[in-house]
C-alpha cells in the first residue's frame, strides 16, 4: 500500500493579543467532537483551560496581563502565541487547509509535506502527576505530584484506567531530510489532544 502524503499547513500573525488568537481559533473549522484546550504560561505558574461557550478560556488566567505564552489545540489545529511587548506573535499549524484562520493579519508559511510514513511520528508526552480523587472543576481531572502539588487538566475522553492514572499529550512530529547524507530533523510538531497513559505492563488497570 503506497504512503499517503500528509500536508502540514502553517500561518503566522504579528501584533496580536492572546485574546484575539483564541477568538479566531473559536471561529475556525474543526472536528465536531474537537474541544479547544490548552494552557497559559506566566512567570510563576501555568494553567490549563478549555474554551468556554462564550469564546473565552475556562478558567481564565489569574492575571491576563502576565501571560507570556499560550498553546492551544483541538485535534485539527494547534495555536501558539508568545508575548512581544504589549501584544505578541501567533502561529497556526494544521493538517486541514479549511481550518486556516481568516483575516488580513495572517500570512501563510511554507507547506510541509510528509511523503512517507517515516516522515510522520505519532508519539506522546507524559504530564507530571497522577490522578487523585477530589473535587475537580467540571470537565477537568485533578493530578497530584509531590514537587508540584495538585493541579487540574482537561479530562481525556473515556474512563480512566485506574486510580492514580496518568495523562499524556498526543503529538505528531513531522520530519524532513535536509542534507546529502540523508539525516533528518523535526521540522514541526503539533499537539493533538490529551489521553490516558497506558497502564505499565505488569500493573493491573
Amino acid at each position: 500500500m503506497p504512503d499517503v502524503t500528509t500536508k502540514v499547513h502553517r500561518a503566522r500573525a504579528d501584533g496580536v493579543t492572546w485574546q484575539e488568537v483564541l477568538a479566531v481559533a473559536a471561529s475556525c473549522a474543526r472536528s465536531p467532537e474537537g474541544r479547544l484546550m490548552g494552557f497559559f504560561y506566566a512567570a510563576d505558574c501555568a494553567r490549563w483551560f478549555i474554551l468556554g461557550e462564550g469564546g473565552g478560556p475556562n478558567p481564565a488566567p489569574v492575571d491576563p496581563d502576565r501571560v507570556f505564552e499560550l498553546r492551544a489545540f483541538d485535534g485539527t489545529s494547534e495555536w501558539r502565541w508568545v508575548r512581544d511587548g504589549e501584544a505578541g506573535q501567533a502561529s497556526w499549524i494544521s493538517v486541514s487547509a479549511s481550518a486556516r484562520p481568516s483575516g488580513n493579519g495572517w500570512h501563510d508559511l511554507e507547506i510541509l509535506e510528509c511523503a512517507s510514513s517515516q516522515d510522520l511520528l505519532r508519539t506522546s508526552f507524559l504530564l507530571w502527576g497522577q490522578m487523585v480523587s477530589g473535587k475537580a472543576t467540571p470537565g477537568f481531572v485533578q493530578l497530584q505530584e509531590n514537587r508540584l502539588g495538585s493541579f487540574e487538566v482537561p479530562e481525556p475522553s473515556g474512563a480512566p484506567p485506574s486510580e492514580g492514572a496518568r495523562v499524556v499529550i498526543e503529538v505528531e512530529e513531522y520530519f524532513g531530510r535536509g542534507d546529502r547524507h540523508g539525516n533528518c530533523q523535526v521540522l514541526e510538531e503539533r499537539w493533538v489532544g490529551l489521553d490516558w497513559a497506558p497502564v505499565p505492563e505488569g500493573k493491573s488497570a
